[in-house]
This record gives C-alpha cells, structure tokens and sequence, in this order.
C-alpha cells in the first residue's frame, strides 16, 4: 500500500514512485531522468497513453531551460512555464498513479520532492467502432486487440487502473 503523501527528500521520493510504477520490470511506463533549471527531475509516463507532441515539447524544454530560474513553489513553476497544457499538482502517490495511467506526465524535480506535477497529455488508444471480426465476446466490452504491442498495453491499462498490474 503505498504512503499517503510524498517523501520530503527527493530520492525517497523517486523510489516511491519507481516502487509504485513497478519500474524498470513494468513494460510500457517510462521514465526519464532530466535536469530543469539545474534541478534533478524524473518524468514518468505510460507509453502509449500520452500525447507524443506533448512529451517532446516538456523534454524539449527540460533540454533548453539551463538558463531558467527556478520559482519557489510548483505551482509557480506551473504557471510560469507549462502554459500549453493543463496540469495539476498532488502529493498523493495512488492520485499520481492514476494520473499517468489515464495518459498524464508526471514530473518530479528535486526543488518540489513533495509535489508531483502532473501535465494532462492524454492521447486514449481505441479501435473502430465495428467489433472484431475474429474474436466475438458475448459479454463485457467489445475491443480487440491490435498488431501493435504498446497500443494493446496502453488498451489494457486503460480498462485497469491498478498499481497491481504489471506487464
């Protein structure tokens, strides 16, 4: 069961995370190591679930913000350089693990250990709307697999959004 709220020291807080997310041994949840502004951060999302526009322009930005100084609250940071998109912050593990497994970026900077900031970049995998031709279901919901690994994951993880589930 995870902690009801992130740890104060960034690296308990990351292995919270890493422990939450099942990673490395999770298929599909990514999760790069970046510097902001000269502070440590960790970006974690669900491969096939979030928006891959999105993901290049906060690696972009992480990549390019050398020269930024870093505000003293996130939600400051928020505001001051996440302006294309929606986020949120939270401190509790199980809301961050939701988040991401409904296709969210989570950030985690040294500067704010107890606050995740979590970038709304859902891009939902789906298929047709016809039901597959080969695999006929009398009950429950009528999705089939595709031929692409990451979008059958990212499928499946959208109808089970546990922290149970590892792949």
């Amino acid at each position: 069961m995870p902690p009801a709220h992130l740890s104060d020291t960034y690296p308990i807080a990351k292995e919270t995370l890493d422990s939450l997310f099942s990673y490395p041994d999770n298929f599909g949840i990514v999760r790069r190591e970046l510097t902001v502004a000269h502070c440590s951060a960790v970006l974690y999302y669900a491969e096939a679930l979030s928006d891959t526009a999105v993901t290049e322009r906060i690696l972009a930005f992480c990549k390019g913000s050398a020269d930024t100084p870093m505000p003293e609250t996130a939600e400051a940071f928020c505001a001051e350089n996440i302006s294309y998109a929606e986020t949120e912050i939270s401190d509790d593990p199980a809301a961050l693990h939701t988040a991401v497994m409904t296709g969210c970026l989570l950030l985690l900077c040294a500067c704010y250990p107890t606050r995740g900031i979590l970038i709304k970049a859902r891009n939902i995998p789906s298929r047709g709307i016809e039901e597959p031709e080969h695999d006929k279901v009398l009950r429950g919901a009528h999705v089939g697999f595709v031929e692409v690994l990451p979008r059958n994951c990212a499928m499946i993880r959208r109808q089970l959004r546990t922290p149970a589930l590892t792949m």
